[in-house]
Order: structure tokens, then sequence, then C-alpha cells
């Protein structure tokens, strides 16, 4: 890297993130049209034009990494099909199927498997290369690739519409910044909302066997003959302390992997870059599973005394804890309880031995 460039980096990396944005997103705009597969170059920032079912218009980032036996472009980006994803997500609401950051991964493939050259330039859908100022270019071309490589090698599954999307991707390739130009407040708002109907509607499906032993446990105990000497020493209430329980260890359980996924993002310093950060999200996942449960718990108590039906009841502890549960611990974080908590944390801890930089 030249020097030029270096004295340039260590001053934007000294920016807040918002200023970061804003001087990229200047910078950044130049666009130069790619109308064939021989116009592509080694480590060019690709994007394509796009819309979220015709309402909301973006670009997907992607980056070229060489060329096949063919001679046509290989690229890597964080994709999946619309099919493949919705396949993913129906058993994922089930509980039974993978988290949903990971209905997408970086993946490096042959371009013609995601547009064709005919379509290159299709309204709507026109495909064109990033021109970065030759004095933004942190890493050449080959180092670029190469970076990319690296994550679709590890088939990386952490994809995140604002933290860790298709075009982090490429500005952590092109200048070791993990940040998305395009993602605004009210795309920061909409994933909140989204992920909060989605660990609602998840937890509906997820709650409703439950519920029908916490409506029906005692009885069932004291029905089945063989146990009656049981049930009959069992406290009354026994199925409620049932159902509790299981509202409290699948959260557990649940943030134990949260927090065991922020480990190793934090290890491969891929969306969590520090350790202030990896403390931050430890507090997030303890924060929201205890609302969670505990708002499950109450969701319950509420449930059987307002809505006798189990089914309702088993609705309404879903709905009332997981999404109290939800935003009440986003609404902890945008008000910075869980920064303030966690820069203090970290401030008292021994100081963490920094990661070494691809320079």
């Amino acid at each position: 890297m030249e020097r030029a460039s270096v004295e340039i980096w260590n001053w934007i990396e000294g920016l807040s993130t918002d200023k970061q944005k804003h001087l990229l997103q200047w910078q950044l705009q130049a666009r130069e049209q790619i109308h064939s597969f021989k116009d592509v170059r080694l480590g060019d920032h690709l994007v394509r034009k796009d819309s979220f079912l015709g309402l909301v218009r973006y670009e997907h980032h992607f980056i070229c990494v060489g060329l096949n036996g063919e001679g046509k472009p290989l690229i890597v980006h964080y994709y999946n099909t619309p099919w493949k994803a919705t396949a993913q997500l129906i058993p994922s609401i089930s509980g039974c199927g993978s988290p949903i950051e990971q209905l997408a991964a970086v993946q490096e493939m042959c371009i013609e498997e995601y547009v064709s050259e005919a379509k290159l330039q299709t309204e709507g859908n026109e495909v064109a290369r990033v021109v970065w100022p030759e004095e933004l270019l942190r890493y050449p071309p080959e180092e670029r690739a190469k970076r990319a490589r690296e994550r679709a090698r590890k088939k990386e599954k952490w994809y995140d519409l604002v933290k860790n999307n298709c075009e982090t991707l490429i500005m952590w390739c092109f200048c070791d910044l993990q940040i998305s130009l395009q993602v605004t407040a009210a795309v920061h708002h909409f994933r909140e909302v989204i992920g909060g109907g989605y660990n609602s509607l998840k937890h509906v499906l997820q709650q409703l066997p439950k519920a029908l032993f916490e409506q029906f446990g005692d009885d069932i105990i004291l029905l089945a003959s063989w146990l009656k000497p049981v049930g009959a020493a069992l406290p009354k209430g026994f199925g409620f302390y049932v159902g509790a329980a299981v509202s409290i260890f699948p959260e557990a359980f649940l943030a134990y992997k949260e927090i065991m996924s922020a480990k190793q993002k934090w290890n491969d310093r891929i969306v969590i870059t520090d350790r202030k950060e990896f403390i931050k999200a430890v507090i997030d996942s303890l924060l929201s599973a205890s609302f969670r449960a505990g708002g499950s718990i109450g969701g319950m108590i509420v449930g059987q005394l307002v809505f006798p039906n189990p089914v309702l009841d088993g609705i309404i502890k879903a709905v009332l804890g997981h999404s109290f549960g939800h935003f009440a611990s986003k609404l902890l974080t945008e008000f910075g309880f869980t920064e303030f908590l966690a820069e203090h944390i970290d401030n008292w801890l021994p100081p963490d031995k920094p990661a070494d930089k691809l320079d």
C-alpha cells in the first residue's frame, strides 16, 4: 500500500462510523457499466441493481476473484436463491431448520450462475463496476480476491441485513471496514421489526405443544392409572412448573448458542472485531433470553387466567413473551445501556491483545 493511502486510511479509521459512511458514499458514486464478461477484471467491485418486492431499490454487491477454465469471471458474494431461502425459512420458523442468519452464505461461483451475459444490462437490473479512487485502494486486486476467497472457503453463514450483508463483505475485502453504505436508519428499524416478527411467529409454533401440557399436565398425570400415586404426591400446578422450566431452558440454550457464535465471530474478526463488541453481544443475548423467558412465564399466567383455551394460551405466551423480550432488549440497546455496561466491563478487564491486520 502506498504511503499516501496508508495515511488516508489511518485518518479514515479514526472517524466515527457515520462519518466514514458519509465520506465513502461521496467517494464511491461513480459507476462503469458492464456490457460483457470480458469487461470484468480481477478484484472488481461489482453491483447489480435489484428491488425487494418491486418496492425498495437496492444494489447487490459482489467481487471478481478470477476466471474459470472457460475464461468466465468467478465471483464471491453473500448469496442464496429466493427459492432456497424460502425452503430454508419454513423449517427455520418451526425451529427445525437453520437460524435466520444462515439463510445466505458467502459463496464462490461463476458469474453466469448469478446473471447471464445477455442480461448484464437488463433495465432495472444493470450490472456495473464501482469506481474506487486510486488513493482509496487499500489492497491490490490479488489481495482483495484472496480476502474474499478466505471468507468463501469458510462457508460463512453470518448474514445480517444491517451488520454483515453483501456490501459489508465487499467493503471488508477492499478496505477492512465492515460497513454498508446503503443501510439507513429505516433499514435498521425494518430489520428489527422483521426480526421481532420472525421470532414471534417461530415461537408461536414452538409454544403450542408446550401449551397443551401446561393446560392439561395435572389432569394427564392424575388420570394415568399407573402414575396415580406419583401424581397424587406432586404439588398442585405441577404442569405450570414444568411449563415454566420448558420456557427457561430453551432460552438458556439459545443464549449459549448465540454467545458461542459471537465468540467465533470475534475470533475471526468478522462482525465482532474487538472485545467490547463481544461483551456487548453476550449482554444482549443474556438480556434477550431473560426477557423472553420472563415474558413467556408472565404470558402463561395471563393466558391461563384470561384464556383457558390452550391454543390461545400458547399464542399469548409466544407473542407477549418473545415480542416483549426482543423489543425490550433492543430498547435498552437504543438507549445505550448495553453499550455503557460493555464499555465499563471491558475497561475493568486486563487490556485485550489487538488482532493482527492485513496491511
